[in-house]
């Protein structure tokens, strides 16, 4: 009972029960991530105002908080009125197609569920409007159009970092082409930022390696545009980078277990295990070959699975299907 999440789902409950007592309250809409916080806020609700859980972000099939036991969902949507039963949402905006699919195969009434797009993602978007492409993304920033050159996305565990940049430095070490270039881009937090790591690796291992570290504020869409490849071990990067037509080489860690939501899209991108594989990733790319071309092909179904589509305003898409679910009911 002291824990602070334990009073913060009282706060809520109680503070939310005040509100739609209070005030006459059309509708409530709120993020799907913590499941705690989550019941809190329909306990406080009471069913006095329409509910609409927003689940912002791409799915990987091993976030478990999205799995339930077999009837439960079904079971909680016949008897809303039983407080033994789990708490829903009356509507479920949901990000993509895979979203949809999954809490449908949970037990989620299909309508109660509704695909928004991509919001949390909606800078991305505007800027595939712009139409630029990676020659003039390059000159922007001061690179040549022939260089091969590789965004590194450094992981937020130390132990995985090491792991990440010792492959990489064992598998470009071996490559007789000397002209690749690494743009390292490390997470901004301080607790999860290793580029002094980096750099002492590089420096101790393979001082040739050619390599820059971006700075913070840099706008990321324009270095993923205008590489060859992004390398990477587990971000949400994987799929933007598809979407503005750049490989992801994705170094996965069998021993660990992943969150990472690209797994549901394991044909759209190169999986490696070693630098061995890394390596061999690495110059498919550069030879552009048939492995690079099947992977490509897979792209637009990936982008349909995490994002539903590129060629929609998410932001417009959300508003309509927020003002039909209220319009809904209230007639």
């Amino acid at each position: 009972m002291v824990s602070t999440d334990t009073m913060m789902c009282v706060f809520i409950t109680k503070a939310l029960d005040a509100l739609t007592k209070k005030k006459a309250v059309s509708a409530l809409i709120y993020r799907v991530e913590f499941q705690p916080h989550e019941r809190a806020v329909l306990y406080g609700l009471g069913r006095r105002c329409l509910s609409i859980a927003f689940q912002h972000n791409a799915i990987a099939q091993n976030h478990l908080q999205y799995y339930f036991p077999q009837e439960e969902i079904r079971l909680s949507y016949a008897q809303r009125d039983n407080l033994d039963n789990l708490p829903l949402p009356d509507k479920v905006m949901l990000a993509g197609q895979s979203q949809y699919e999954l809490f449908k195969s949970c037990g989620f009434p299909e309508e109660t569920l509704y695909i928004c797009g991509p919001v949390r993602y909606s800078n991305l978007i505007r800027y595939l409007e712009n139409n630029r492409s990676k020659d003039e993304m390059r000159h922007k920033h001061g690179y040549s159009e022939k260089q091969l050159i590789y965004l590194v996305a450094l992981p937020v565990q130390r132990e995985d970092a090491i792991n990440f940049i010792d492959s990489l430095i064992k598998a470009t070490k071996v490559i007789s082409n000397k002209e690749l270039l690494f743009l390292f881009k490390a997470h901004p937090d301080p607790f999860f930022n290793f580029e002094r790591l980096a750099a002492t690796m590089i420096k101790r291992d393979y001082p040739g390696m050619k390599h820059e570290f971006l700075r913070n504020d840099i706008i990321l869409n324009d270095y993923l545009l205008l590489a060859d490849a992004l390398l990477l071990t587990g971000t949400t990067m994987g799929i933007e980078a598809i979407s503005l037509g750049t490989l992801p080489i994705l170094l996965e860690n069998k021993a660990a277990f992943n969150l990472n939501p690209l797994l549901g899209i394991r044909n759209a991108y190169y999986e490696v295990n070693s630098a061995v594989e890394l390596k061999a990733a690495i110059l498919s790319q550069i030879g552009n070959d048939e492995k690079v071309a099947v992977i490509r092909q897979a792209w637009p179904e990936a982008i349909m699975k995490l994002f539903y589509t590129l060629d929609e305003d998410p932001n417009a898409r959300f508003c309509a299907g927020l003002e039909e679910m209220i319009a809904k009911e209230h007639k």
